[in-house]
């Protein structure tokens, strides 16, 4: 398959190994895609206190919990909801399907490597708030937009040492998760995180990829076969073999 064929990631395991030494980074393989696994990742559970909803500007509402740190990204496309889910061991699609049903409706789980993507129908094109209680994930599909935190921010890095890229400040990167939009056709590649608050605000275009607005995490629209996005020392890095055209 497309899928299968034209995404080529770095896994997590290299990136969990890698030094902050950017010469280190450099000496990674890539992994093609049909061999992505989610890797032995050292659980880091994150205390952070819930913040409380009123109920009469929540909409919809469900809570997902598989009993061991998950990381996430969540984001709108046209009428539709994905969240996207990576964690230290394989996850269970079916059952995390079945925990959104209860309050989002009928989910329709993607065509992935390196995790879980599920959408859910929005016709609102509502703009879900996303809160973490200890290993539990909390979606709400509020009646107006409440979240007013600070997006994340995006760092072209043309001369870095390993040649030119685009760099997230992010924490709680685990893996990238490729799949299939099919409603769109094309490829999404998004790199679930373990905090809550961090998203991209706006959609931004590059010559190569794309970045899509985000509720969570960071997804990626690839428009070339050799899109690199991994976990890097305090971060999230995209880059390619031949180099980002980022003037």
């Amino acid at each position: 398959m497309a899928l299968l064929a034209v995404v080529f990631l770095e896994t997590a395991a290299s990136a969990q190994a890698q030094t902050t030494s950017d010469q280190d980074e450099s000496e990674q393989e890539n992994t093609p895609l049909v061999d992505l696994e989610v890797s032995e990742v050292e659980p880091q559970p994150i205390a952070i206190p819930v913040a409380p909803v009123d109920s009469s500007t929540v909409a919809r509402q469900a809570s997902f919990d598989v009993g061991l740190p998950l990381a996430m990204a969540a984001f709108t496309r046209g009428e539709a909801l994905w969240l996207v889910f990576a964690a230290e061991s394989p996850l269970d699609s079916a059952h995390l399907a079945r925990q959104g049903e209860l309050g989002l409706g009928a989910a329709r789980i993607a065509e992935a490597r390196g995790g879980v993507a599920l959408r859910f129908d929005n016709p609102g094109r509502q703009t879900p708030m996303v809160r973490r209680n200890g290993t539990e994930w909390i979606v709400d599909l509020p009646l107006s937009e409440l979240d007013t935190r600070p997006p994340l921010e995006v760092i072209a890095q043309p001369e870095h040492p390993d040649g030119a890229r685009l760099f997230i400040e992010a924490t709680g990167a685990v893996a990238p998760v490729a799949f299939i939009d099919p409603l769109v056709g094309d490829i999404l590649v998004a790199m679930p995180l373990g905090d809550v608050g961090q998203r991209l605000t706006t959609a931004q275009r590059f010559a190569e990829f794309g970045l899509l607005p985000s509720v969570l995490g960071v997804v990626v629209r690839t428009f070339i076969e050799d899109i690199r996005v991994l976990p890097t020392e305090g971060g999230v890095a995209i880059s390619s073999e031949r180099g980002l055209q980022l003037s």
